[in-house]
């Protein structure tokens, strides 16, 4: 029984978990992104209804600018997230191939061989995953950006609220 290879082999595996595990992260990011960004567009919107129904403070019309950034940028994040959780294709060996290694392959090949051919078809999976992954990682910056500028605004909009109804 050779080593040859099993370094390489070893190497090449932890690469494909890698990414793998880097898919899941970046599916969870997005989710979270979603859920947070529909929630706080929920809650304005409950703010909104509640200025607007059975009070008499008047929602000061210099922060209605910041609110729209706030709703849009939010809004813009949540897209993002669905966007990252978006399932891109990726290679993986077919079931034809699959099947050449246990018909053909099996018995002609030894054990050297047989590594090597199965680390030219992780490698693949492995490039096509990072491609994908990179995909969904700048679609998870973009979500991350845009909930940062709908934050800011929010915070300009309380800040706004708070200063005239101080009556400044």
């Amino acid at each position: 029984m050779s080593d040859q290879g099993k370094a390489y082999t070893a190497f090449i595996e932890a690469e494909l978990k890698a990414e793998r595990d880097r898919r899941v992260h970046f599916d969870s990011r997005g989710a979270l992104l979603v859920t947070t960004s529909a929630s706080l567009v929920s809650l304005l919107a409950a703010v909104v209804a509640f200025f607007r129904v059975g009070t008499t403070y008047t929602f000061p019309r210099d922060a209605l600018p910041a609110l729209v950034v706030a709703l849009g940028a939010f809004s813009m994040a949540a897209a993002a997230g669905i966007l990252a959780g978006w399932n891109r294709p990726y290679s993986v060996a077919d079931v034809p191939t699959l099947n050449k290694l246990l018909d053909e392959r099996w018995d002609r090949d030894d054990e050297v061989r047989a590594r090597n051919n199965v680390g030219y078809m992780q490698v693949r999976t492995v490039n096509s995953l990072r491609r994908a992954n990179s995909w969904k990682g700048r679609w998870v910056l973009c979500g991350l950006v845009a909930q940062l500028v709908a934050l800011l605004a929010l915070g300009l909009v309380v800040y706004l609220m708070l200063y005239h109804s101080t009556g400044a």
